[in-house]
């Protein structure tokens, strides 16, 4: 019984560092999302694959043994090119190098939507569909349930431990 009560508190501890973290982040995240009036629609333009290539990461794996053995991992990324020459580009990641190849052989045209930014001379693509306050929105939404979920974790955390407290005495 002991062991499953020093197992829970470690548990609900770790969860509230995760919480706490998770907190952070959504706060920070939400403060560098900008304006919806900061970008400039260019349109929708189609792209087509043009190369896959291996891009090493740092391997986050959830087991410190396969970390240890493997740092890095390998993922392969698709990149796009927009047909019209704009100089527009977009990428998105392949599951392996056979999938990549196939989308590349395949040669299927995809459409998304050119957000400039022009405070920085940058650009992003999104669905076709969206537009720059709906992509706003997204991420706004994203963050707040995020921190939203954080935050109640942490209070219900306080108010448990207050419980306890006050049953011990």
């Amino acid at each position: 019984m002991r062991k499953l009560k020093i197992l829970g508190i470690s548990a609900t501890a770790l969860l509230l560092l995760l919480a706490l973290i998770m907190s952070y982040l959504s706060v920070k995240h939400l403060g560098n999302i900008l304006p919806a009036d900061s970008y400039e629609d260019k349109g929708v333009y189609t792209f087509v694959p043009y190369q896959v290539l291996p891009l090493q990461m740092k391997n986050n794996s959830a087991y410190n043994r396969d970390r240890r053995m493997n740092p890095k991992k390998t993922i392969f990324v698709i990149y796009y090119k927009a047909t019209d020459g704009s100089g527009y580009t977009w990428n998105k990641l392949a599951t392996d190098r056979e999938q990549g190849t196939e989308t590349i052989k395949n040669s299927i045209p995809v459409s998304r939507r050119v957000l400039t930014i022009s405070a920085d001379n940058t650009y992003i693509t999104v669905e076709q569909q969206e537009n720059a306050k709906s992509y706003t929105a997204k991420l706004r939404q994203k963050y707040t349930i995020t921190l939203t979920l954080a935050v109640i974790y942490i209070l219900l955390y306080i108010v448990v431990w207050i419980i306890i407290i006050i049953k011990g005495k």
